[in-house]
């Protein structure tokens, strides 16, 4: 059972969110807050709607040679990319 909470957020903050929100394929802003504090508790990392795509076009175009060498490189690519939003995201916190 899911219980409603209401927040007050600075008027830029809540703009920003949503923009946010809308660029990581969120269709509200209370999802991608959801998935936000959901990925600061929780150690085990949750995609969001954007990431799933992503993986679904890699996935598609996988015999594409071009696309990546082995599954090594991609799993990588993906920690590095994780790496980066959290640090982006830690940054806007600040």
């Amino acid at each position: 059972m899911n219980e409603q909470i209401n927040i007050r957020l600075p008027q830029k903050l809540l703009k920003d969110a949503r923009q946010k929100a809308k660029s990581e394929g969120f269709g509200t802003v209370q999802s991608y807050i959801e998935q936000t504090v959901r990925d600061d508790i929780y150690d085990d990392y949750v995609l969001s709607p954007k990431e799933n795509e992503l993986i679904d076009r890699i996935m598609k175009s996988r015999d594409d040679p071009r696309m990546w060498l082995n599954e090594e490189q991609f799993r990588r690519k993906v920690a590095e990319l994780r790496e980066k939003k959290r640090k982006k995201n830690a940054r806007l916190q600040k």
